[in-house]
């Protein structure tokens, strides 16, 4: 029953009003109001998103599956794993390369590669 609270709670759905009393099941009523609330804040992150375009911002709206996720989580995710392996690549030469300003180079050339696929 606390899995289900947490789950309920983590999507912003109140759990006093969710469950049908001593049934345990999600109530319609309560549904209803989440897929609403839902609905606008979806709209409203549409419309910011496009105010944002306006001017020029370069808002990433969606990850992609090759995007890289920058924290401690995403060490699974497919892009990060593609990120550690073109890493591995260059591993050797990163190691033995003489100076920060080489060090540098390489580690541009890891951002050009995970780019040129379209990932950000």
């Amino acid at each position: 029953k606390l899995e289900v609270q947490y789950a309920l709670r983590s999507y912003g759905i109140s759990v006093a009003n969710a469950l049908t009393p001593g049934e345990g099941v999600l109530s319609r009523a309560a549904m209803d109001h989440y897929i609403q609330k839902q609905r606008t804040k979806e709209r409203e992150f549409e419309r910011q998103y496009q105010e944002l375009r306006k001017h020029g911002s370069k808002l990433i709206p969606y990850v992609q599956p090759n995007d890289v996720m920058m924290k401690h989580s995403g060490r699974y995710w497919s892009g990060n794993i593609r990120l550690m392996k073109i890493v591995d690549t260059y591993r050797e030469q990163y190691r033995t390369a003489k100076g920060r300003l080489e060090k540098t180079m390489i580690a541009i050339e890891i951002v050009q590669r995970i780019q040129l696929d379209g990932a950000k």
